[in-house]
Parts: C-alpha cells; structure tokens; sequence
C-alpha cells in the first residue's frame, strides 16, 4: 500500500512541477538526480507511520503518516523564490484534499506547514510536509 501512497503524492508534485515555466527537476526517493546547477528543485519523501486497525475484527487498516517537499534553491538569493514555491506546493495539497491512484483513495489530513530553513554554502532549503491518511 505504501507505494500507491507514495505515488499518488509524487505524481500530483511531478505533474505540478512539469507544468512550471520553466520546469522544476523533481528528486524522488532512491532515484538517481543530479541537482540542476541553478535554479530550485524539489526533493520529495514518503514518511510512513504506524498501520493501524481499531475494528473488532480487525479488517481495516488505515496507513497514515507524513510526505514532505523539500524546496531547495541556491543559497544568497534570498527567501522569497523558496518561500513562493512552499506556497504553490502547499496549494496541491490541501487539507481534506483526496487523491485516488489504482483505485485506492488518500487524504490530506492537514495542510502542507513549513519547517525552518535550513541553510548551507550553497543551498537553502525549506522542509515542508503534510499529514495523510488512507483506509482499506
């Protein structure tokens, strides 16, 4: 179940990203990416958290856990590009928001909330990150 999860968050992110001008490169988990030499890209992760089953019988599960966006863009030119991405990714991802992939529905439990930034010689990078649920 978690790779369905998995890709429905990335191919709303992917999707999204494709269709800015110009395109933002998109890291996804345990694939190979080499960061673009100027510009934003976005590093994605799918962060699981108990299964769990409060039924007597024990015949639904429901996956909940975190995914989150990592806007990265090159250090010394402020935080506004960043600050401005976080905000259109936030918008994908909506509270309440369901996304259905091979039949099988998730929801966006809360908002897409920023982390602090975190920032090193050449890049700064935003954290952001939202909760999801699903049940089968």
């Amino acid at each position: 179940m978690k790779a369905i999860i998995r890709a429905a968050f990335e191919k709303t992110l992917a999707d999204w990203a494709a269709a800015q001008t110009p395109a933002i490169p998109v890291a996804f988990e345990n694939v190979a990416f080499k960061p673009p030499a100027t510009g934003p890209y976005l590093r994605c992760f799918l962060l699981p958290a108990d299964t769990v089953d409060n039924t007597m019988a024990g015949q639904l599960s429901e996956y909940r856990g975190l995914f989150q966006v990592n806007v990265v863009c090159p250090a010394g030119t402020g935080p506004t590009a960043a600050e401005a991405l976080t905000a259109a990714i936030a918008a994908q991802y909506p509270a309440k928001a369901r996304m259905t992939f091979a039949g099988f529905t998730v929801m966006v439990a809360t908002p897409m909330r920023e982390r602090p930034a975190l920032q090193d010689t050449s890049t700064y990078t935003i954290p952001m990150d939202c909760r999801y649920t699903a049940v089968q």
